[in-house]
């Protein structure tokens, strides 16, 4: 095993799957009835693959407004960020992000996907922001034209003179 590698050195899916169940456990019965379905496949899986899930299971419960366990998850998520190692945090830092923020994007309304800003931790929080304004920049938008959650500003501040 290369130790200069991170890929390598991933966390494994309890690693990940444990402290998220404790805070989301209608993520954890979700997960377990998947790796019972598909028990070869769970079986390679790492921390990341949890990820993947609990995106789409998170995108699932905002459209049903069911958004009672996001503040524990979002903690819980913000708190692995701080010690990932940097195969890890790019994979919760950046896709996780991105695949929340897909929900705005696919709709074409980023109010939709911004409804989970309130949730998140510093640290999520600010791979929220670089992901967006990078996305943003890629579609030529000015960046940070539009408020990061309801309720926010879209006016630009004015220098003093």
């Amino acid at each position: 095993m290369n130790d200069d590698n991170p890929w390598e050195h991933l966390p494994s899916v309890a690693d990940v799957l444990t402290p998220v169940a404790d805070a989301c456990p209608s993520f954890g019965d979700l997960w377990s009835g998947w790796t019972e379905r598909n028990p070869r496949f769970a079986a390679g899986a790492d921390g990341c693959y949890v990820l993947l899930e609990l995106s789409q299971h998170l995108l699932d419960r905002l459209r049903a407004g069911d958004t009672g366990t996001f503040a524990a998850t979002f903690a819980v998520l913000d708190d692995m960020l701080e010690s990932a190692n940097t195969a890890f945090a790019e994979m919760l830092g950046v896709h996780f992000i991105r695949d929340l923020q897909h929900a705005g994007l696919s709709s074409g309304d980023w109010g939709h996907a911004d409804l989970f800003v309130p949730f998140l931790g510093p640290r999520l929080l600010a791979g929220w922001r670089l992901s967006r304004r990078s996305w943003e920049v890629e579609q030529g938008m000015p960046p940070s034209m539009r408020p990061l959650a309801p309720g926010g500003s879209n006016r630009r501040q004015r220098r003093r003179r």
